[in-house]
């Protein structure tokens, strides 16, 4: 998986590296992500296992999912270049972070770190896209 300014999550694997999670309170639980919700945390923004990283909310560190949502009709059949795909993500969970600002009185999403995971496994346009996003600010 990519990871960037807006952080793009696709075939980087967490087991690979030692960091145990981004979380430092409580340990990260692994969810399908068909399983998956808005009620649900990043802990990580690498999936681990095909499965996305999940932590309580209260915790430091935890990235708010802002939306669980599909890369939808206009999504090729054939996974397409990391590049491609990073701006498919990023333009898909767009709406998913503006609403979550109006939610939260309008906040800018400048200064917000916004993460995009989806699987190793590509399915077209139902392929999964989680949209989370975390505010550095006290």
């Amino acid at each position: 998986m990519l990871v960037a300014a807006v952080q793009l999550v696709g075939c980087d694997s967490a087991a690979d590296r030692d960091d145990p999670g981004m979380t430092k309170e409580a340990p990260l639980k692994l969810i399908a992500f068909d399983e998956v919700t808005a009620e649900h945390c990043l802990g990580d923004t690498a999936v681990r296992d095909g499965k996305v990283p999940t932590t309580d909310c209260g915790n430091e560190g935890a990235f708010e999912i802002t939306g669980v949502i599909a890369f939808g009709e206009d999504a090729p059949n054939v996974m397409p270049s990391p590049a491609t795909l990073g701006g498919m993500a990023t333009d898909r969970c767009t709406p998913t972070y503006e609403d979550w600002a109006k939610s939260n009185g309008g906040i800018s999403l400048v200064g917000l770190t916004q993460v995009v995971m989806y699987p190793e496994q590509w399915e077209g346009s139902t392929t999964p896209l989680v949209c989370a996003i975390i505010n550095h600010e006290p």
